[in-house]
């Protein structure tokens, strides 16, 4: 599978980690904060948890304030090295190229399947759903909108963006095999973000 739009756009992450770092959030929106709270709401802390494109650590610093265990991972070394400096578990991993070594209870992708082309999230999110126990869960972000394009917007380099609405999400959701989605907008006009939490079944986790 061609690459390329994934592969610009982490070697322009690894160039300007820092540049990315310093211009993102330490802190949980709140809408971040609710999305984590669909995510893992009756997930027992004992469940096991995979990140797709930690990045700085945020998210994983947030659930690991709740008591949950993160494994993290970037296809960025400079992002890998960041988390490591936080103590975060990390690891190398890239959705496109790499497979999963074991199923868990909650995969999370925030802002990460937004750099792939439609083609390329269309078969990670195939390759998520086949990583989920049973009952799993998988919780992602991406920018609403339609079509796709680069942009050097934050950290001065090209990072390609694809957009999706509501409608093609769920449905590639539902071809990928998730049985149950749930979608939330946040974010000012003109700059939505859908919020999605979608089950490898219609059970729900207890703890």
């Amino acid at each position: 599978m061609n690459s390329s739009e994934n592969d610009a756009t982490i070697q322009s992450y690894e160039q300007n980690a820092q540049r990315y770092a310093s211009a993102t959030a330490d802190t949980m929106s709140d809408s971040l904060k609710r999305w984590l709270t669909m995510a893992t709401e009756d997930l027992s802390t004992d469940a096991s948890i995979f990140e797709i494109g930690s990045g700085t650590g945020r998210d994983a610093l947030y659930l690991q304030s709740l008591g949950y265990r993160v494994q993290c991972s970037d296809a960025t070394e400079a992002f890998l090295s960041q988390l490591q400096q936080k103590s975060l578990d990390a690891k190398h991993f890239n959705v496109v190229t790499d497979t999963f070594e074991q199923t868990y209870s909650l995969i999370l992708a925030d802002a990460v399947l937004l750099h792939l082309t439609p083609e390329q999230a269309k078969h990670a999110l195939k390759k998520i759903r086949q990583a989920l126990e049973s009952n799993g869960r998988f919780a992602l972000t991406l920018k609403e909108g339609k079509g796709d394009g680069w942009t050097d917007r934050k950290i001065g380099l090209p990072r390609y963006f694809a957009y999706w609405t509501e409608e093609a999400i769920r449905q590639a959701l539902q071809e990928a095999g998730f049985t149950k989605v749930d979608i939330f907008v946040s974010g000012p006009e003109g700059k939505h973000w859908l919020n999605i939490v979608c089950y490898a079944s219609r059970a729900i986790l207890k703890a």
